[in-house]
């Protein structure tokens, strides 16, 4: 599909902005602040991928926060870690588990690289703690 590394990363990083825009409310006039928490394989079976996605969501975030200032919004996104899910589910729990908890998450971007992984944690941390998961690469 890509040709090469720079553009898959160049594509994930317009797919985070835009997911992760549309969380900040377009009337945001105050200093208001989206707190990040990235949850990724960065070892692990599907390390290869977890890594760059991790970068374009990096990426994303900064391209949010430049969008936003451009349109005079004091409005921003910060990412506030980028844990390691190990892929797998007890992994991604305590990552996720680490961000909300004591990094003050707001959103969750990531969450499992498989869909079993990202039922779970939805299902035990991200829903109880009524923080959305924006999940990038799950299947089925």
């Amino acid at each position: 599909m890509f040709k090469n590394k720079r553009a898959a990363l160049a594509a994930g990083a317009i797919v985070a902005a835009t997911l992760v825009a549309g969380t900040i409310p377009a009337e945001a006039t105050g200093s208001s602040t989206l707190k990040v928490g990235i949850v990724l394989p960065l070892t692990g079976g599907n390390s290869k991928y977890g890594v760059g996605i991790a970068h374009a969501a990096q990426m994303g975030v900064a391209d949010v926060n430049a969008a936003a200032r451009a349109a005079g919004l004091t409005a921003k996104c910060q990412l506030v870690g980028t844990e390691d899910d190990q892929d797998t589910t007890a992994g991604a729990v305590e990552a996720s588990n680490k961000l909300i908890k004591s990094s003050g998450a707001q959103v969750i971007v990531g969450g499992g690289m498989k869909s079993s992984i990202a039922l779970v944690l939805a299902n035990s941390v991200t829903i109880p703690a009524n923080v959305p998961m924006i999940g990038v690469t799950s299947s089925s």
